[in-house]
């Protein structure tokens, strides 16, 4: 980079690598100009150093790493801000630079935002590569696959699995956690059918953690998860399950899962079952309930969840793909198994509405008993526009934006659920009022 005149610059979360100028290898500034450089990396310079200043030209440094340029880091105009500003020097273990790939690799880096000074990632590029922080023994570091690292480990071990794809079935060791480097990053995977599930667990009543991985049966195995024989203590946290030709997760009849637990560990459980998604499955009918609240399934279109789910589970709120949003179509349960019969389909006019609307179903035979609920994002209900017998046909109803006590509700979003008699499942729809 190159400023003169009166040039005013700001770069920010640059990588500048292996420039080959004899002054200035990632930024020259000359005249009267003036350069910012923020949160951004300057290595591997071949020739000149990191930085070039000439006349009355300045370049200042914010929360930035320069290393490893053969004129020199901080120099010159630089010179004086290496230790502030939470700047520093150090290597930032990009995954491989010959190749052209400056990620960086997990969890050593200086750049990633829990090793930086300043707190935030430093450079253009987030974590691509490397081994889970805080793991006891690695693969392939101590021992060249999962399966060995699992046969010798004690319970209080973490396994970490570093980056790449590892091929073979699991089998849970009581105890013993398995962490990836990032479910994005670290794929283990199935490429013979021999075995019933990619991750099988019997008898863990001791906490036992999955986290951080891609478990992707790869259309060969029945399962991705199947817990059985009085498992009790095993949790999956940020872990995609996926590719499973029957059912992504299996609770057994004695056995009780933990799955998610929130946002910040929910799962992605998405294209399990082939053509007729199967998502998660509950054997256990003896005990309550099982939560499974806060994943992400695939879609956010609740009726197709639920269509994919088996057993009691609480299956609400769920989450989306970015695990940043709580939402909730207001179902707080489901029984196993559901019965076939009539469907509905509701639908909202006007919407987004300000003042009220219109809401719109058809049912294909009478129901005994039909409820038309509105609820907010925290699954309260809000409203009740309809509790009565309703033939067959086509229906309308209207809401005029007011709860049951008569006050206008505020902006937001608001689910429609309607319960008719003899139907596969509630219907809903999300409605939104503006201000």
């Amino acid at each position: 980079i190159h400023a003169s005149g009166d040039a005013v610059v700001t770069v920010l979360n640059s990588t500048l690598h292996g420039n080959s100028a004899s002054a200035g290898g990632g930024v020259s500034v000359s005249g009267t100009a003036a350069v910012s450089i923020v949160r951004s990396l300057v290595t591997g310079s071949t020739s000149g150093g990191a930085v070039s200043c000439a006349g009355s030209g300045m370049s200042n440094f914010y929360e930035c790493d320069l290393f490893g340029n053969a004129g020199g880091d901080w120099i010159g105009c630089a010179a004086s801000q290496q230790n502030a500003n939470s700047n520093f020097s150090a290597d930032p273990l990009y995954c491989d630079a010959p190749a052209g790939l400056f990620t960086l690799t997990m969890p050593a880096s200086p750049c990633v935002p829990e090793n930086a000074p300043g707190g935030s990632l430093v450079g253009r590029d987030d974590v691509g590569c490397g081994c889970p922080a805080l793991a006891t023994i690695f693969v392939p570091g101590d021992y060249p696959t999962i399966a060995t690292a699992l046969a010798a480990a004690v319970p209080g071990d973490v396994v970490g699995v570093c980056s790449g794809n590892w091929d073979g079935a699991l089998v849970v060791k009581e105890g013993v956690h398995v962490v990836g480097a990032r479910a994005d990053l670290t794929r283990v995977f199935a490429s013979s059918g021999a075995a019933t599930a990619l991750l099988r667990s019997t008898a863990v009543a001791d906490s036992t953690v999955i986290a951080d991985l891609t478990l992707d049966a790869n259309g060969v195995l029945q399962h991705g998860v199947l817990a059985e024989s009085a498992t009790t203590g095993l949790h999956l946290h940020r872990t995609r399950i996926t590719g499973a030709t029957s059912w992504g997760v299996v609770n057994g009849p004695n056995s009780r899962i933990s799955l998610g637990g929130g946002l910040a560990n929910a799962n992605d459980i998405f294209d399990n079952g082939g053509a007729t998604p199967r998502l998660f499955r509950n054997e256990n009918v003896t005990a309550d309930s099982l939560d499974v609240t806060l994943n992400f399934w695939g879609t956010t279109y609740y009726p197709q969840i639920l269509a994919a789910l088996e057993g009691k589970l609480l299956s609400c709120p769920i989450t989306d793909s970015t695990h940043t949003k709580s939402l909730c179509a207001p179902l707080s349960a489901i029984g196993a198994p559901l019965p076939v019969a009539s469907s509905v389909r509701l639908a909202a006019s006007s919407n987004p509405f300000v003042d009220g609307v219109d809401v719109t179903f058809a049912l294909e035979r009478p129901s005994a008993r039909a409820t038309l609920r509105l609820f907010d994002v925290r699954g309260r209900r809000v409203a009740a526009l309809h509790d009565a017998p309703l033939p067959a046909g086509a229906h309308r109803l209207s809401w005029d934006g007011r709860d049951a006590s008569g006050a206008p509700v505020a902006p937001g979003i608001y689910f429609l659920r309607l319960d008719a008699s003899g139907s596969a499942f509630p219907s809903t729809a999300r409605i939104v009022r503006l201000r």
